[in-house]
């Protein structure tokens, strides 16, 4: 995970997530898969974003 703060979040702050699947990648029994996420305040401004990325184990 990698994450960049552009702002500070105080207490009773509501703070919104959007993840974003970037890219899905079929492996042996498993899916390779990043993400991006964008997090806003109440007022919809930009407060934090990031990248992720991880294995999922198929059923």
């Amino acid at each position: 995970m990698n994450n960049e703060f552009f702002r500070p979040v105080f207490t009773g702050e509501q703070i919104t997530c959007e993840l974003i699947i970037e890219h899905i990648e079929q492996g042996d029994g498993v899916k390779k898969v990043e993400m991006s996420t964008v997090y806003r305040n109440q007022e919809n401004e930009e407060v934090m974003s990031g990248s992720s990325y991880g294995t999922i184990k198929d059923r």
